[in-house]
């Protein structure tokens, strides 16, 4: 579990990447390469924002963390292998013969490129370690980030959109859900 001051030093982290997104904004700048990497380093919710912008929006079109996903990754091959051992059974790790050590990174995980013992291709994919407890914080630094808005708007349509984003980021994080919805698509 996260100490209150990582909780606080995060929501200053996205407090300043707030801030620096609404100068560019007021001033008509598209965002920039630092602001992206700014983003792109804290995963969760400021790296998902990064996946709802457009990147053609971006100023200066140099290569950035968030372009280049495996400078963000978070998990070195000992730690998900640790996740995989406590995640799976034993029969089922054991199935793995190869885990490559690069990943393709996101905003809660990373996928590998593996292969099973029998020669299958396969793609492993884990969550960030408390990823979960940090899409929290950020929902509650986004609450509070709301406040000074929450003048113009209706308390209730706020609220709304953060319990919209609450559940939607809730979803993501289940890999049962995303199982369950790959399985509804391939019938």
């Amino acid at each position: 579990m996260k100490s209150a001051v990582d909780k606080l030093r995060r929501g200053y982290k996205i407090a300043e990447i707030g801030a620096l997104l609404l100068k560019q904004h007021r001033s008509e700048q598209p965002i920039n390469s630092r602001t992206i990497g700014k983003m792109a380093s804290l995963h969760g919710l400021p790296e998902k924002l990064l996946q709802y912008l457009d990147l053609e929006t971006f100023s200066d079109g140099k290569t950035t963390a968030y372009s280049n996903p495996s400078k963000t990754k978070r998990c070195s091959l000992s730690q998900v292998k640790k996740i995989l051992q406590r995640e799976l059974t034993t029969d089922s790790y054991e199935k793995i013969a190869w885990i490559s050590p690069s990943a393709i990174t996101a905003s809660i995980g990373q996928v590998h490129d593996a292969r099973l013992n029998d020669g299958r291709r396969v793609a492993i994919k884990i969550q960030y370690p408390k990823i979960q407890e940090e899409l929290h914080t950020d929902l509650a630094v986004l609450g509070l980030a709301a406040l000074p808005v929450s003048r113009k708007f209706s308390r209730t349509k706020l609220q709304t959109y953060r319990d919209e984003l609450r559940q939607s980021l809730e979803r993501e994080v289940s890999y049962h859900e995303e199982l369950r919805a790959l399985k509804a698509f391939s019938n």
